[in-house]
């Protein structure tokens, strides 16, 4: 059995599903199986994994468009490693990320599965997302900020399998309600390093919708997970953020953000 799964979940990604496989197949950890999952694709998706001329390739198809929250779902009941990644069909993983995390993972028993930082590409720009590191960090500042990206996690197969992604978020929102849900039970963390690029729009509406969903998230994680009421705030202070000037932003990260090991950014022009 290999060592490490790989998920990569797709749906009309034809033109970046080759890139997001290649960057796996070129890892310095070589003892992996790739899972694509392509939630019902009608452009050439299929058929552009199919091309890959590789064994430890296995792509599974929806019939039809089930979301996100499913298709995580399928690629990790399908799983068979020891440890879980996923990939989004749009991101691109570094060569040693896996190396690197499975590492961190052995060394580290105590931690059930960890993320890292990411380079966000905006147009010609590369900012690097720094995420909270410790667990202390990430339980401290979950409710504010969502502590991971999910094309960055890797983990023990058995806390995914265990806690499958709620399918009631079809197209965005479940990866952040699982992180909320599991960052009640287990230990996790993440490397301060870049180890993905992640493709970002970053446009009005995206960071909005996006919002929009995050709140409902922390509504639920209140009524579901536990977590306390006290932390009402949460609710509204990341929408409320998106009102405020940048320059009283920035000085808001510093002083208060970046005490608690909140996402920094640092930009580099391509």
């Amino acid at each position: 059995m290999p060592e490490i799964s790989v998920i990569i979940c797709a749906y009309n990604a034809e033109r970046d599903v080759g890139n997001a496989i290649s960057s796996i197949l070129a890892q310095t950890f070589q003892d992996v199986e790739i899972i694509v999952v392509n939630d019902g694709s009608t452009d050439r998706t299929a058929a552009m994994v199919g091309e890959m001329a590789a064994k430890n390739i296995r792509l599974i198809n929806h019939p039809r468009n089930l979301g996100t929250a499913c298709s995580r779902n399928t690629g990790v009941q399908s799983a068979c490693g020891k440890y879980v990644a996923f990939l989004d069909a749009d991101d691109i993983a570094y060569p040693r990320r896996l190396e690197t995390q499975k590492r961190f993972l052995d060394q580290h028993r105590d931690i059930y599965f960890c993320g890292s930082w990411a380079d966000f590409i905006f147009g010609d720009k590369i900012r690097q997302i720094q995420f909270p590191v410790s667990a202390e960090a990430i339980r401290k500042s979950a409710l504010l900020i969502c502590p991971f990206l999910t094309s960055a996690i890797m983990g023990r197969a058995e806390v995914f399998k265990e806690n499958p992604f709620a399918v009631v978020f079809k197209k965005t929102g479940e990866d952040y309600d699982f992180f909320l849900q599991i960052n009640r039970r287990y230990a996790l963390a993440n490397i301060p390093e870049s180890l993905v690029a992640y493709k970002y729009s970053g446009s009005l509406w995206y960071r909005l919708r996006d919002q929009y969903w995050k709140t409902f998230v922390r509504f639920r994680a209140m009524t579901k997970h536990g977590y306390p009421l006290t932390q009402a705030y949460c609710l509204f202070m990341p929408m409320l953020m998106m009102l405020v000037p940048p320059s009283v932003k920035n000085s808001i990260r510093h002083r208060y953000l970046e005490a608690r090991q909140t996402p920094r950014i640092r930009e580099d022009n391509t």
